[in-house]
């Protein structure tokens, strides 16, 4: 699903692991 995500869009971090998540996924991770 990460995938989908562009690191490019408002809100969106890149870990140093390599996923992408936003804003509110620090908060909330989202399952892998």
């Amino acid at each position: 699903m990460t995938d989908l995500w562009q690191e490019a869009a408002p809100g969106v971090l890149r870990l140093p692991s390599g996923r992408l998540v936003r804003g509110r996924g620090l908060r909330r991770p989202l399952p892998e």
